[in-house]
């Protein structure tokens, strides 16, 4: 029996208005000459619910190194990072591009960058503000504009808080690229590193989209 050519894979969706790709199709893909050589491409089709963004976009933690970008990127977005995640253009409700595939991007002081879902996981906001809260994670404001208009932050700063910090608690009302968060000491962002290098210690050749 023939396989079924991968265009023609990638006409089997989930609904006809959507652009992901149905079960039957995202198996058919694992078993193809196509098929994954790295287990993590698979999500590039069929992401975990942690790496599935809500229209708005979202924080989101950096899981994988980069590979080498242009501009040396890949040395600001880093494993342990956390920054905001946006859906890119042309994509369905939930997100997917019209290929199948699913990608989000980055928009950042030194350039825009496009992650799979194996790159990072979304964090939630409460998750996000115990870590700060604990000292584990410190702020870095790029676009104060949006925390300007915030009312937590206007009552956070006539209480004294800094504005960097007033930014964090109010998180909550503020969406969008308005900073990012790193490991607050080198030691916490070499561990991150390292715990990311012995879990993809082994490295396979990725199947490019």
């Amino acid at each position: 029996m023939a396989r079924p050519h991968r265009k023609q894979l990638h006409k089997e969706r989930v609904s006809e208005l959507g652009y992901e790709l149905s079960d039957r199709a995202k198996s058919l893909l694992d078993k193809s000459p196509f098929g994954w050589c790295d287990p993590a491409n698979h999500e590039i089709y069929d992401p975990r619910p942690q790496s599935r963004i809500p229209a708005a976009g979202s924080w989101a933690l950096i899981t994988r190194q980069l590979p080498p970008i242009e501009g040396r990127i890949d040395q600001h977005v880093r494993v342990g990072r956390v920054f905001y995640v946006e859906r890119l253009d042309a994509t369905d409700e939930a997100g997917f591009r019209a290929d199948g595939t699913y990608k989000v991007r980055l928009c950042l002081p030194w350039g825009e960058v496009q992650l799979w879902p194996y790159e990072y996981s979304v964090i939630e906001i409460p998750s996000l503000l115990a870590m700060w809260t604990d000292g584990e994670l410190t702020f870095h404001p790029l676009n104060v504009e949006p925390a300007r208009l915030s009312e937590v932050t206007f009552y956070a700063r006539s209480r004294g808080i800094a504005l960097a910090d007033a930014m964090v608690m109010a998180l909550g009302t503020i969406a969008g690229p308005v900073g990012w968060f790193e490991p607050a000491s080198a030691e916490l962002a070499a561990k991150c590193e390292a715990m990311e290098r012995g879990v993809h210690a082994t490295r396979f050749e990725r199947w490019p989209i």
